[in-house]
């Protein structure tokens, strides 16, 4: 799946999630996974902080879905 294919993919989401009433929408990422950071930023969702998950680390990216 290429990086188009992924950001139509989450574009529904980001829509559904924000007919459902959401009020954020957060993505939980391997840090040297670059492709799906550059997808999460392509859909308007920005770094927020790096979390530690089972002692790995993982980058979350986030937005409020009212302002997106």
């Amino acid at each position: 799946m290429d990086r188009l294919e992924r950001e139509d993919e989450l574009r529904p989401c980001r829509d559904y999630a924000r007919r459902l009433g959401a009020i954020r929408l957060v993505a939980i990422i391997h840090p040297e996974n670059t492709a799906s950071r550059r997808v999460a930023e392509k859909i308007g969702m920005s770094f927020e902080l790096t979390a530690t998950d089972g002692g790995q680390e993982r980058s979350v990216f986030g937005f409020d879905i009212a302002s997106a």
